[in-house]
């Protein structure tokens, strides 16, 4: 949905007439940093995340969650402590005190703008993980402790530490015209990898599980909600205010499904869909 993560409840209930509180297993999303807008960098007006807005968020993400699901937030060094102290305000939420850190490939970090040194603070990102207290659906077990594979991290399933994260894949990246040089550039240089999503996607939810992102973006998390192989797909719901993201986003998600139909993952295999598409 085009609009800002506030509204995604009451939108998504008008427009599918299903209400989300209380029945969401995962919360994974990539909230604005400030770290571009604070160093006035180009194409960085998305990047503002007043402490408002961090409050309102994590009450949202409460609000949202069933007992047993998760929460991932991505979120910078500094913004670490804050939102683990909003999530802790409310008693259901338990909150790990170390950061959920995710550490790229030898390589990966050349990907990213004027950052050329093999410094580890260019290596890596963190997020804060949380899980609402509670039993959850019964026979459901919440976190499966072990790893699936689309991130081949050499630390097991059950510790804080993903490393060998990739870069983008071949076509991943949504791009945009840069006026400045009159050439092309990526819209959002914080997209994530669609592995590493997967990756976190299938560790903390399960098969038809809903999975929500309040800054959706390049919408990475919808897209790899789609495609995790043999079929174990989850619901997506998502939001983004920005208007040129969301739509640049669009055709992204729609060539997505129409592979897995195409290859009769959703039913019967429909040649005419790719051409569509």
């Amino acid at each position: 949905y085009n609009v800002c993560f506030r509204d995604v409840i009451e939108t998504h209930e008008l427009s599918c007439g299903e209400n989300l509180v209380g029945k969401v297993q995962l919360v994974l999303t990539d909230p604005p940093y400030n770290t571009r807008s604070s160093r006035s960098l180009p194409n960085s007006s998305y990047d503002c995340h007043s402490s408002e807005d961090l409050q309102k968020a994590a009450e949202l993400i409460v609000y949202l969650l069933r007992p047993g699901g998760h929460a991932i937030i991505f979120c910078s060094n500094e913004q670490h402590e804050l939102w683990t102290s909003e999530l802790q305000k409310n008693e259901e939420m338990m909150v790990d005190s170390m950061p959920f850190a995710f550490v790229r490939a030898p390589g990966a970090f050349y990907q990213l703008p004027k950052r050329k040194t093999t410094t580890l603070m260019n290596m890596y990102e963190v997020a804060v993980h949380a899980t609402k207290q509670g039993e959850g659906k019964e026979g459901h077990e919440m976190v499966s402790y072990r790893g699936f594979g689309h991130v081949p991290s050499r630390f097991k399933g059950w510790c804080n530490v993903i490393d060998n994260v990739p870069r983008l894949g071949k076509g991943e990246a949504v791009m945009t015209e840069d006026p400045l040089t009159e050439g092309q550039r990526q819209m959002r240089f914080e997209q994530k990898p669609e592995a590493l999503m997967r990756e976190l996607i299938c560790r903390f939810s399960m098969p038809n599980d809903i999975v929500v992102d309040l800054f959706s973006g390049t919408y990475t998390t919808a897209v790899s909600c789609l495609t995790i192989p043999t079929g174990m797909y989850r619901r997506f719901v998502g939001c983004e205010r920005d208007k040129t993201c969301h739509a640049a986003a669009q055709g992204r998600i729609r060539r997505a499904f129409a592979e897995q139909y195409c290859n009769g993952c959703f039913g019967q295999r429909k040649e005419e869909v790719r051409d569509f598409f």
